[in-house]
């Protein structure tokens, strides 16, 4: 929990996510596969149930799903099997009736803004290649969402539709709600990461695995 606060008190996105992203791998690089603990913590309780602060997701997705660390794996094809295990948990999680009800608005906002960052970076061929059926579980999520009463609830349906449609073809973007609604989303303010996600993806920090 440390560092993923320490990010947050840095103040700086960029700085933030890229010093973290290079902390978690130098801290982690003989721990990660080694250690069934510490892969829970990382890939359950801080992706699904604890939620990070905003500035700091982008390091978590990167090490456990976008690049994730492969140092002690020594099988290409299990590192590939985690990511895509962890995608499905965020998919499942997002999408269920009973966390569109439930979830805390912090959570909620942790998630949505996870699934906004995979739609982003994923390349098409890769996300049809998760055996999950991910698009059917956005739809699913975006759904249970749109027939919520809550504007937040139907605010993070759009923003998410919007970018699957910007995956299927970016020339034709779908919204949702009328500019009016999603304008009074001011709780739900974005981090300077999340207006370009996939910026995240850039393999700018290097440790020798």
């Amino acid at each position: 929990d440390v560092v993923f606060v320490a990010c947050e008190d840095d103040g700086s996105c960029t700085h933030g996510f890229r010093t973290l992203d290079l902390v978690l791998r130098v801290l982690l690089r003989d721990r990660f596969w080694a250690c069934d603990v510490t892969r829970h913590a990382l890939c359950e309780t801080m992706l699904l149930t604890k939620g990070v602060p905003r500035v700091a997701l982008p390091a978590l997705l990167r090490v456990i799903i976008l690049c994730p660390i492969k140092h002690g794996c020594g099988d290409a094809k299990r590192v590939v099997a985690l990511s895509h295990e962890n995608i499905k948990a965020v998919l499942e999680s997002w999408s269920s009736a009973d966390f569109v009800r439930g979830a805390s608005v912090e959570l909620q906002r942790h998630l949505t803004a996870s699934v906004r960052a995979l739609l982003a970076v994923i390349s098409i061929n890769e996300w049809n290649s998760i055996h999950c059926k991910p698009t059917q579980m956005i739809l699913q999520g975006v759904s249970a969402r749109l027939d919520s009463p809550l504007a937040r609830a139907r605010r993070h349906a759009s923003k998410i539709a919007l970018e699957l449609s910007l995956k299927v073809d970016a020339c034709k973007p779908l919204r949702l709600i009328d500019e009016a609604e999603a304008d009074q989303g001011s709780s739900d303010d974005e981090a300077d990461w999340e207006r370009d996600a996939q910026k995240i993806a850039l393999n700018d920090v290097f440790v020798i695995e």
